[in-house]
């Protein structure tokens, strides 16, 4: 039914229709065709950081409200839309994101069923909050009795109207390292 990790695994199903993953290890499976000719499985990974590109002090918190059955991947950019960083959040679930360097970001998100380690495949919506976020780290050294600050985000999915525009699957940064 479908692939990952360049057929290391394998999306499977049997006769009861019962699905599940194999890993595929050395010759334990026989493939029919090439491993290029399986479409990526879908899943549900745990929710966590998939793409990092960069770090230092500044950080901002997600947290994810359960609507339906959506799940939620969003990404970090700069303002020429170049990936900073990506996560999954799984629903009802939070995760915080930190060690962004200082600067203004957009932040991106989408929702759908079926991921298939890069996009939804089925029911996918695509978001991008109005206005860019601005991280900003101040503070000198604890030589001189002064700690760091920095700003922190509280982001509550899904957002209230008016706080972000649609965008399509064009406009939508490519989750790619």
């Amino acid at each position: 039914m479908g692939q990952n990790d360049d057929c290391r695994w394998l999306q499977v199903s049997d006769q009861k229709a019962i699905n599940g993953w194999l890993r595929n290890e050395g010759n334990a499976v026989e493939l029919q065709v090439p491993c290029t000719e399986i479409p990526p499985g879908t899943y549900r990974p745990p929710t966590g950081l998939l793409i990092s590109v960069q770090g230092t002090r500044a950080g901002t918190k997600l947290e994810s409200i359960m609507v339906k059955n959506l799940m939620r991947f969003f990404i970090l950019t700069d303002l020429n839309d170049q990936l900073i960083v990506s996560a999954y959040v799984r629903n009802g679930e939070n995760f915080t994101i930190s060690k962004i360097y200082d600067g203004l970001y957009y932040f991106y998100y989408t929702t759908g069923t079926d991921w298939n380690g890069t996009i939804f495949t089925k029911n996918a919506s695509y978001r991008r909050y109005e206005t860019s976020f601005d991280f900003s780290t101040v503070g000198a050294s604890e030589e001189t009795n002064y700690y760091y600050t920095y700003r922190v985000y509280n982001i509550n999915l899904p957002v209230r109207a008016g706080l972000t525009k649609s965008v399509s699957a064009d406009q939508f940064p490519k989750p790619t390292k």
